[in-house]
């Protein structure tokens, strides 16, 4: 081989190393190239869902703050009905100073209620036992615990307050309307006559003791009921 064919080799040669190369770094910027997009493409579709995750919270911040506004007016309303419910309590009924309720202040539960209006009633702190019971009454008038019991209790309160002659009749009358086979039945019948005779109203008073005298003589109602029918009679004579 002459030298200008060895010349024409070696330029041969390394033009297809140049070549070679070339390609070689053609192919690993491609590969770059194409490893960004890829890269780019995924911060694009995190950066998508990351937007859409912000929109979804500011939904929840929405609703939430929606939601709070509801219950806030739900607590507003409901602090107006108990201000409204503390005037239709026993205060409505006493002066501001014998109230000893005040429940607009302390806003009992039915327990608490309860509670104190019978620990007042065994001390025989009847003016006070009466009020709770009256407040019982009229704040939780569809607890379990207004029953029959109850309301003969709260009516003796009441009479023996010598007082609240009106709560008395409100009490003993629901019981005999609402538990006719009631065990105070009786009772609060006896009671009832009591109250009306203390009201002045002999009539019904009256009607009572004729009704204990055909249906319950043999009882110890009828005892107390004919002791002060005897006595109405006997003062009547003198």
């Amino acid at each position: 081989m002459n030298k200008w064919q060895n010349y024409v080799f070696l330029i041969a040669l390394m033009g297809t190393s140049v070549s070679c190369d070339y390609i070689g770094r053609v192919e690993r910027r491609a590969s770059e190239l194409n490893s960004l997009e890829d890269k780019s493409a995924a911060l694009a579709m995190k950066n998508q869902e990351l937007k859409n995750e912000i929109d979804r919270l500011k939904f929840q911040v929405s609703k939430m703050e929606t939601e709070h506004q509801f219950l806030q007016v739900q607590l507003e309303e409901k602090s107006d009905s108990r201000a409204s419910r503390s005037i239709a309590s026993v205060a409505k009924f006493v002066p501001k100073k014998e109230d000893h309720v005040k429940y607009d202040i302390y806003q009992w539960t039915p327990d608490q209620i309860k509670a104190i209006a019978k620990s007042e009633f065994k001390k025989e702190n009847y003016v006070k036992a009466a009020q709770f019971y009256k407040a019982f009454s009229l704040h939780y008038p569809n607890h379990a615990e207004f029953d029959d019991e109850f309301l003969f209790n709260a009516g003796v309160a009441a009479y023996e307050s010598g007082r609240y002659h009106k709560w008395t009749l409100d009490h003993l009358n629901e019981l005999v309307s609402q538990y006719p086979t009631s065990k105070y039945y009786r009772g609060a019948k006896l009671w009832m006559a009591l109250t009306h005779l203390q009201m002045g109203k002999r009539d019904q008073f009256f009607e009572t003791v004729e009704e204990f005298r055909k249906k319950y003589r043999n009882t110890p109602e009828w005892d107390i009921l004919s002791a002060h029918y005897e006595k109405i009679v006997q003062d009547f004579k003198n």
